[in-house]
C-alpha cells in the first residue's frame, strides 16, 4: 500500500492520513448503541449498498442524515496506517477525495466518503 502524500500550500509534501466521513449501518450483535432496528449481516449489507446508491444520487449529507447509526453523528475521521479496522483502513487509503464505497467492520457496514 503506497503512502498517501499531500502537497502543502508551500509546495512541500506532507504524508497525511486520509480523512473520511461515514454512514454507519449496524448489524445485530454488534453492541452499537445507535442501532435503530434489528438486522442480520445480509440485511445490513443490503442496506449499506442502498445507502451508497442514495449517497451517490442525492448526496452524502442526505444519506448520512437519514441512515447514520453512529452516535457521534457527522464526524471526520483521520484513518491512521495502523487503524485496527482493516477493511475500513484499506478502503480509506484506496479512495480518492470525493469518492465513496462500502467497508465492513465487526460492528456492521460503513458507507465511506473520502474527504482528503
Amino acid at each position: 500500500m503506497a503512502a498517501r502524500v499531500l502537497t502543502t500550500a508551500t509546495g512541500h509534501e506532507d504524508p497525511a492520513p486520509p480523512c473520511i466521513r461515514h454512514v454507519f449501518i449496524a448489524r445485530d450483535g454488534s453492541g452499537a448503541p445507535g442501532q435503530r432496528q434489528p438486522r442480520g449481516d445480509a440485511e445490513a449489507r443490503l442496506l449499506a449498498d442502498l445507502v451508497l446508491e442514495l449517497a451517490r444520487s442525492d448526496g452524502f449529507d442526505t444519506a448520512q442524515q437519514r441512515f447514520n447509526e453512529d452516535v457521534l453523528g457527522n464526524v471526520v475521521y483521520a484513518v491512521q496506517p495502523d487503524d485496527p479496522m482493516e477493511d475500513l483502513r484499506r478502503l480509506a487509503y484506496s479512495l480518492l477525495p470525493g469518492t465513496m464505497d462500502v467497508a465492513s467492520s465487526r460492528w456492521g457496514y460503513h458507507v465511506v466518503l473520502c474527504v482528503r
